[in-house]
């Protein structure tokens, strides 16, 4: 998977799981206990970690 499509698939996550764009955002800016406190943002710079966040997405998905 490239890098955009990565992305692409970050940002279709996101949004189902949090119903909009805004309250994706405001999550990718607020540190996570699942991610050990840090910001979902800062860990967008790997592959690796982009596709934790968006493992991250689909769990908290199904715990709703």
């Amino acid at each position: 998977m490239n890098d955009s499509e990565l992305r692409e698939r970050l940002f279709t996550e996101g949004i189902m799981t949090f119903g909009s764009l805004d309250e994706f955002e405001k999550w990718l800016g607020t540190q996570s206990r699942d991610l050990n406190w840090k910001k979902p943002k800062d860990l967008l710079n790997t592959e690796e970690n982009t596709q934790r966040v968006i493992d991250l997405l689909g769990r908290m998905r199904e715990k709703a």
